[in-house]
């Protein structure tokens, strides 16, 4: 992974996703960590898809 400067605004959520994840019952942390996955690659190619056409729009 390249070297990426985060905001304080994504360090604090960070923090805020890591204690989260330290809460969750051994039991379950591989399907919660699994679904966190799952929903920031979602994320992230959402924004790659915005960056590379521009805005989304909806058309009817």
């Amino acid at each position: 992974m390249a070297d990426k400067i985060l905001t304080p605004k994504q360090m604090d959520d960070a923090e805020r996703l890591a204690k989260i994840l330290a809460k969750v019952p051994k039991e379950r942390k591989a399907l919660v960590t699994m679904m966190v996955s799952a929903f920031i690659a979602g994320a992230e190619a959402q924004a790659q898809l915005n960056a590379s056409s521009g805005p989304a729009t909806y058309k009817q």
